[in-house]
């Protein structure tokens, strides 16, 4: 089963606003078909009478309830879809949505790519993938759970060996806990940050004005960036604090994330450094204190706050 990832600002984008109801519908379906099968946001001209069944739908020319009506062409809107931006024709397709695998690359086939498509959905590259990474780690589970008998020593009940997810999984959040048996590798645990780093980025460059560094060339070098970052001793969480505050400027670049991550983790051990001289602080006058035969102070709160309550 593959999904399909749609923007919470869909609704109200001014590309779909001007698209109209009947090109809204042939687009939303034309998404579905190029993530079911895996066509990284091309759909077939031929396709396209299919997926939406306008020949039940006529329009009503004039304001006359008895006006002249007319089929819907699904080409006219197709060819509305390309005018508007949300569409290319396959054989033009816009600097940001030239292919990225060979699956993608159709220069000869009539049909069309959705803009921006793999900006918000993996490619059919990296869904292939996951997929060869999952029936690989079954295939080792079960070859390690299976008794001379050939059925399976362990059940459903024992230690997953997969990533936690439940039935109906959130498509857009970031996975980062492991818990298989199978091993973590380094590399695959990178791997893993860095996605969840990506699907950060994409979630907080929303809204208007925050249209810039989502195209690819922008996402490979914060892929890039992330993994130098993580290589000096940044944490996750100190990349995640620096895409929120830096995500909201236009002008913010995700190559400079490493930069950013840096001044994170500084303010963060800053931070530490300073919880720990308090705390030795507090441990080096709680020792004075007994040598002088005071008590500390908190038990001295203690004990006024226990006469208060009883009398």
């Amino acid at each position: 089963m593959s999904w399909l990832r749609i923007d919470d600002t869909f609704y109200d984008h001014p590309k779909i606003v001007a698209a109209g109801p009947l090109a809204v519908a042939l687009h939303v379906f034309a998404m579905t078909y190029a993530s079911r099968h895996g066509t990284d946001g091309f759909v077939p001209a031929s396709m396209l009478p299919w997926l939406v069944r306008f020949d039940a739908i006529q329009l009503t020319l004039g304001l006359e309830p008895r006006g002249p009506a007319m089929p819907v062409d699904v080409q006219a809107i197709a060819a509305r879809l390309v005018e508007i931006g949300l569409w290319h024709p396959a054989n033009a397709p816009c600097a940001r949505c030239r292919p990225r695998t060979k699956r993608s690359a159709h220069p000869r086939a009539a049909g069309y790519l959705i803009h921006d498509f793999l900006e918000y959905n993996p490619t059919s590259a990296e869904v292939d993938e996951r997929r060869a990474d999952n029936r690989e780690r079954q295939r080792r589970w079960r070859a390690a759970h299976r008794g001379p008998d050939g059925r399976f020593t362990s059940d459903r009940h024992g230690e997953p060996n997969a990533l936690l997810t439940p039935p109906r999984p959130d498509p857009s959040r970031p996975r980062t806990t492991y818990v298989g048996t199978s091993p973590l590798t380094p590399d695959k645990e990178l791997k893993m940050t860095v996605h969840a780093v990506v699907d950060e980025w994409r979630k907080a460059r929303t809204g208007p004005g925050l249209e810039r560094f989502r195209d690819p060339q922008a996402i490979n070098g914060l892929k890039i960036r992330t993994k130098s970052a993580l290589a000096s001793g940044a944490t996750f969480e100190d990349l995640r604090i620096a895409i929120v505050r830096h995500a909201h400027d236009p002008k913010a670049n995700p190559w400079y994330i490493d930069e950013w991550a840096r001044e994170t983790r500084a303010a963060r051990e800053e931070a530490e450094h300073a919880a720990r001289k308090a705390q030795e602080r507090r441990e080096l006058d709680a020792v004075a204190d007994r040598q002088r035969g005071l008590r500390p102070l908190g038990a001295i709160l203690e004990d006024a706050r226990r006469r208060s309550a009883d009398g």
